[in-house]
């Protein structure tokens, strides 16, 4: 035997040597262990917020000043989404169709020269006439005065919160009182422009 071919036997047998203790350790090593849970994702395009107003036009017709009227009629709110429950908020502003010239009536918390006051509130039957406040501001038989900036978006919230949490197809009664003024330089229409928004319920 020569040296070489011992050579070659020593590093044989440390081949198998290595080789062995490779596959001893793969042997006993632990099995990787796992567990899976599938999770559901769901998505879906909510129904638009909508609302519909069949009547929108209301005259109070000729008024003496320092007069109160309660609307004849209501204006039916609908909720006509598919299925939204909704709020409404209500803002109103007044302008004129007349020229620049003439003086438009500015809404006041109290009747005054060229003020006028205006109050509110939502029923749910719309064929009973509520009665006209009495207290000169408001404040009694379900009414609610609109705020003196015209342009301050109010809740609707009525007793009872007839105008929160609005079901799909209902129907809401919008109701007016005015006062007039107590003088006015202008003695054509005056023209009251009523905004009601509707949001998703509890968006107010």
């Amino acid at each position: 035997m020569s040296t070489r071919n011992c050579e070659v036997i020593s590093k044989m047998k440390k081949g198998v040597i290595v080789f062995a203790s490779f596959a001893f350790l793969i042997a006993h090593s632990p099995a990787l262990e796992a567990a899976s849970k599938n999770i559901a994702i769901h998505v879906r395009v909510a129904p638009a917020i909508s609302l519909a107003v069949p009547t929108t036009y209301y005259d109070f017709g000729d008024m003496a000043v320092s007069s109160t009227a309660v609307a004849i009629s209501s204006l039916a709110v609908v909720n006509d989404s598919s299925g939204r429950t909704q709020d409404y908020r209500i803002n109103v502003s007044t302008y004129s169709t007349g020229p620049s010239s003439q003086v438009n009536w500015l809404l006041g918390s109290l009747p005054a020269p060229d003020f006028f006051q205006l109050c509110w509130q939502v029923t749910l039957d719309g064929a009973v006439r509520p009665p006209a406040d009495t207290s000169g501001n408001c404040t009694t038989n379900g009414w609610i005065i609109f705020d003196t900036d015209a342009g301050t978006s109010q809740p609707a919230s009525a007793p009872g919160g007839l105008a929160d949490g609005v079901i799909s197809n209902a129907i809401r009664n919008l109701w007016f009182q005015i006062r007039t003024p107590t003088s006015t330089s202008y003695d054509e229409y005056q023209t009251m422009s009523i905004t009601v928004t509707a949001a998703a319920a509890n968006s107010f």
